[in-house]
């Protein structure tokens, strides 16, 4: 324990030091040394920021909601396809599924399927745009009732 507290009171007396130093250099620096110092340092906060914003994006692509479930925008396009009689089973692809659609005239719904699924599993598109186009498509499934299966 004591070798622990020693090894810490090293580290800080070795950070104060480097701190020290780079005061010192700073003070001898020129203005133009002092602009290209400071210049680094705008670029290096601006790349960190750029690189978080990448990384939120691509988890917001994953999830709206951040679990693990699917879109809630695409569950709703979902529901409103079964609805409609073109329920997917939970084993089924979703390239199959799109497929299925297509064969039954499903264009729009087909294509938000493969969207989603580009986005969900390769990481490819942009979340908002893939759950407003799936909002749209199910809110166009659900009012054309002109489609819907006969009642039994």
């Amino acid at each position: 324990m004591r070798s622990d507290r020693r090894g810490l009171g090293a580290v800080g007396d070795a950070l104060l030091a480097l701190w020290a130093r780079g005061l010192e250099l700073l003070g001898r620096a020129s203005l133009w040394q002092f602009g290209v110092l400071l210049g680094g340092a705008v670029a290096l906060l601006t790349a960190v920021r750029v690189l978080r914003l990448r990384r939120e994006r691509r988890r917001a692509a994953t999830s709206e909601d951040g679990g693990d479930g699917p879109l809630p925008s695409y569950a709703r396009l979902e529901s409103a396809l079964a609805l409609r009689g073109h329920a997917r089973a939970p084993s089924e692809p979703l390239e199959w599924y799109a497929e299925r659609l297509r064969r039954a005239h499903q264009e729009s719904a087909a294509t938000v399927v493969l969207e989603y699924c580009a986005l969900r599993y390769g990481g490819i598109g942009d979340a908002v745009a893939v759950g407003e186009r799936a909002v749209a498509c199910a809110t166009e499934l659900l009012l054309s009732s002109s489609s819907l299966p006969a009642a039994p």
